[in-house]
């Protein structure tokens, strides 16, 4: 095997890989997207190898690490045996992910043969040492600089994984949560932001872009520049879209539903200002926006809620004061106590 090009079988033994397949996080996902754009001969066999794991991520019965490597052995020396698997050999509910590795294997096991594996010649660049994360909890902002020069606003409940050390051709970083970033221009390094299996593209420009774990939909808003965004279609396939200044793209995670609208320049990113806005929330979103802003705990007591599209703006206000306006428009009662807030909603 060229020590440039790995073939399904060495992703499929390699544990760091299954790991990430079957529970990924920021930096495992950072690292595995840098090491594909360092190794982009190897992307046919990479995600091959990725849906195969998932096919074997099997729903009602999952297989132990052990199961799932002996299985990979029998399919691997399938041409050996003259023994077919067969349904009265395993579990009726282990037998059709094996069937389908066994079915997507086959090609391969009848044009190569097995290849004893061992630890490419060639390293990476890209290592766990390399990658830098960021994390605020509920109630904290921060700011940060990347290696270019580029910054990142970092709002409450949020995370970024990125390089200490940007590559030579590619700038990436992945996000959970909500950022406004501020991008210098530089043509030969696209910047790269991964969020939610969208990616945001740009040489050079000012935008944010706001995906919370919690909830539905993944906003992201253009301030200045040029902005392609691709978004996971059908068949695995991507839609692109070009945003201009002025325009926001929201995705709605639950029916893989892409909207396209305008929006004032001037309301991006003006929680790095201190302005918290509301644009026709609902009082689930109210109640997140809350909790993240102020880090406090929100209770809901009794009905009056359903309905409510609220839409205000605050700059700098106290959880009080912000309460005591909400209060009298919404039509609630509220207690703050520590950390927790109680609000009850008259009849």
């Amino acid at each position: 095997m060229n020590k440039d090009n790995y073939d399904i079988e060495y992703f499929l033994q390699n544990e760091a890989f299954v790991k990430w397949v079957k529970g990924p996080d920021s930096e495992s996902n950072l690292f595995w997207k840098e090491w594909l754009h360092s190794h982009p001969s190897n992307k046919e066999a990479f995600l091959q190898a990725k849906e195969l794991v998932l096919v074997m991520s099997f729903e009602t019965s999952e297989p132990s690490d052990s199961e799932f490597n002996e299985v990979l052995q029998k399919v691997l020396k399938g041409n050996e045996s003259k023994t077919a698997l067969s349904p009265d050999q395993i579990p009726t509910d282990q037998w059709r992910w094996i069937t389908r590795v066994a079915a997507s294997l086959t090609l391969l096991i009848l044009a190569t043969f097995v290849f004893l594996y061992t630890t490419p010649d060639q390293k990476s660049d890209v290592t766990a040492e390399n990658i830098a994360s960021k994390t605020n909890p509920y109630g904290r902002k921060s700011k940060l600089a990347f290696s270019d020069g580029s910054t990142a606003t970092l709002n409450a409940g949020s995370s970024l994984s990125y390089l200490s050390k940007f590559s030579s051709d590619l700038r990436e970083v992945e996000l959970q949560g909500e950022a406004f970033f501020e991008v210098n221009k530089d043509p030969q390094r696209p910047f790269v932001v991964w969020v939610g299996g969208i990616s945001a593209t740009v040489l050079g420009t000012s935008f944010n872009i706001e995906s919370h774990e919690d909830e539905a939909t993944t906003i992201i808003a253009l301030k200045t520049g040029k902005l392609k965004v691709e978004v996971p279609g059908s068949n695995t396939n991507f839609e692109t879209y070009i945003l201009v200044p002025g325009q926001k793209l929201v995705h709605d995670k639950d029916k893989n539903k892409v909207d396209v609208l305008a929006m004032a320049t001037e309301d991006m990113g003006l929680w790095t200002k201190g302005v918290l806005v509301f644009d026709q929330d609902d009082f689930p979103s109210i109640t997140k926006k809350l909790e993240r802003w102020f880090d406090v705990d929100v209770e809901l007591i009794g009905s009056g809620k359903e309905g409510i599209q609220f839409s205000t703006k605050y700059k700098n206000e106290t959880l009080s004061n912000m309460l005591m306006s909400m209060s009298f428009a919404l039509n609630f009662d509220y207690e703050i106590e520590d950390k927790r807030v109680q609000i009850k909603f008259k009849k």
